[in-house]
This record gives structure tokens, sequence and C-alpha cells, in this order.
């Protein structure tokens, strides 16, 4: 194989591993975010609701102002001191989590988007150029979906994720990710296109297994590959199956990484044949041709 064939495979190898160590840092973060914002948007309804109820405060406290002597003013505004003191930490302790999450969602997100990027269009580089030796068609199929799924579903996660709006604070633009809302089509969108992918994969290295140098580790690949498909389209359903998916992607690339080495090995580094010379006629006593 070529050395782009070879050094193609490796890099995008090595891209696709680091790819998949920060999208599980990403998805984890993303993770934390819901968390967090639930916990601010559940105690920020119960506060809500409390003062919606005041109204009917009112009536039932005014008999007892009439009947026992109470002031209901009194009570009304202890009873709102004790709502405020009781749930104002949990809601801005979440809304402050949630403005720390996306900035690191924010800070994050571009470094995944690029090492997705470059693994899918290095992967397809190498698929590309192994077509152009052995003519097989799959080659050119994974080539296309390297960059489809790995590339597409990468950009796409990065657009889901992008920040929608800054809050400036002073001097500082603060990326808000989520303020108003996640873009879950692309969501599900980047999850069908890395299940289109990494099925292509694992078909490609299951259908080549015969070829392979390492057959049993070219299977391996290939499940794996499969594998962390089917989990990535689970993203549709849980960030958590993003982040169980990323580690099983990093699992197959580091996998991937010593079978291309050995697999997609450079055959222009041994000649095929002897270099030009001239030649002599044996001499007496020897037995043999002598070259160069």
């Amino acid at each position: 194989m070529s050395n782009i064939v070879r050094y193609g495979m490796l890099s995008g190898a090595v891209a696709g591993t680091i790819a998949a160590i920060v999208g599980i840092l990403l998805f984890n973060t993303f993770y934390q975010y819901s968390v967090s914002a639930l916990i601010a948007v559940v105690f920020g309804a119960i506060f809500a609701i409390a003062t919606v109820l005041t109204p009917i405060l009112w009536v039932i406290l005014l008999p007892l102002w009439l009947i026992f002597g109470v002031n209901p003013i009194e009570l009304f505004v202890e009873f709102i001191r004790g709502a405020i003191i009781s749930f104002s930490p949990l809601i801005l302790a979440g809304y402050f989590q949630e403005i720390g999450y996306s900035l690191s969602i924010s800070s994050i997100n571009p470094y995944f988007a690029i090492l997705m990027a470059i693994a899918g269009i290095l992967i397809a580089v190498g698929f590309f150029s192994k077509y152009s030796a052995d003519k097989n068609a799959m080659n050119i199929v994974s080539g296309i979906f390297g960059i489809a799924g790995i590339t597409g579903g990468g950009i796409l996660l990065y657009l889901a994720l992008k920040p929608i709006s800054n809050y400036i604070l002073g001097l500082i633009s603060i990326p808000l990710a989520f303020t108003a809302s996640t873009n879950y089509t692309y969501i599900n969108l980047a999850a069908l296109l890395l299940l289109a992918g990494f099925w292509i994969f694992g078909i490609t290295h299951l259908r080549g297994r015969h070829e392979s140098m390492k057959p049993t580790l070219c299977i391996g690949i290939g499940i794996m590959e499969i594998i962390t498909g089917i989990i990535l389209l689970g993203g549709i359903l849980s960030v958590v199956m993003f982040m169980i998916g990323f580690a099983s992607m990093l699992i197959t690339f580091v996998l991937w990484i010593p079978y291309g080495w050995s697999e997609h090995r450079i055959e222009g580094a041994i000649p095929k044949t002897a270099p030009k010379g001239p030649k002599r006629g044996p001499e007496k006593g020897v037995e043999k041709w002598e070259g160069a």
C-alpha cells in the first residue's frame, strides 16, 4: 500500500481517538448541565407556584385575622421570606452551574468538531487511496461515509451545541450555550450519520477479514464499529448514550491503530527487483552468476 493509505488511516485513527476522548468530556458536561438546569427549573417552578397561590393564602388567612387577631400581612411576609430563603440558593446555584457548564461546552465543542472533521477526512483519504490500489468498490463507499458519517456527524453535533446567545456582563461576553434550546434535530441527524458511518466501516472490515493479515483483529474492529454505531444512535434517546458511544469509539480507534500499522504495509519500502548493473560470468571455481 502507498504511504497515503497507511498514514492516512493511522492519522485518522489517532484523530478519531482524541475526538472520542473530547466527545466523552463534551457530553459528560452536557449531561451535568441538563441536571443543573433541571434543578433550577424545578425549584424555580415551586417558587413561582408559591407566588401565584398568594391570593388563595390571603383568603385562608383573612378569617384568622378576624377571629384570632392574627395579622395576615405579617404571615404573608413570613411565608414569602421563608420561600426565598429555602429556594433562592438552589435556584441561584443551578443558574450559575448552568453558566459554568455552558462555558465548558462552548470551549470544548469547537475542538471536538475539528477533530471529528479531521478524522473523517483522513480516514476517507486512506480508503480512497486503498481503492486505487485494489479497485474494491467497498473502499469508495467507506470513504464517502467516512466524510458523511464521521465528519458530518461531528459538525452537526457542533451546531446542535453551538452557543445560541451571549450574556453581556460588563465587558465580558459569556456564551450561554442553551439559553433558548438545544437543537435536537441536529442531534438526531448526527446520531443517524454516525450510525451509518460506523456500520459501513464495520461491514468493510468484516467483509475484508479473509484478505487481512490479522483476521481476528479485523473481525474485532468490525464488530466494535457496528456496536459503536448502534450505541451512538441511542443518543437520540439519552445524552448518556453519547458518552457510552464515544467510549466505544475510543476503543475501536485504539484497536484500529496497531491494525492499520501492520495491515497497510508500504510495499514500496522493499524493492521487488535487484537494481540494474553489469553482470559477470562465473569465474573459475564459482558456481553461480554474480550480480550487483
